[in-house]
């Protein structure tokens, strides 16, 4: 899944808690060649075959946009 996030409102303070529960990647940039988002949809394919109760996040917008998106679908990752 690529999401495209843009934050309106200022937040004062920020707490995040975590239970390490729920297994997230969560990975922000710009969907360019050099961040190497292509890599990270290769290798989340492999960890996921193992351990499907992972899952990624890739918060971004960018020329490799449609392309990373295919390669999810290809994967059959985009839950």
């Amino acid at each position: 899944m690529i999401l495209n996030y843009i934050l309106y409102r200022k937040l004062d303070k920020v707490i995040v808690l975590s239970n390490l529960e729920n297994k997230r990647i969560i990975s922000v940039g710009s969907l360019i060649d050099i961040k190497g988002f292509d890599r990270l949809i290769d290798i989340f394919n492999l960890i996921n075959k193992n351990n499907v109760q992972w899952s990624l996040d890739i918060i971004g917008d960018g020329q490799l946009k449609s392309k990373l998106e295919e390669k999810i679908n290809m994967y059959n990752i985009n839950n």
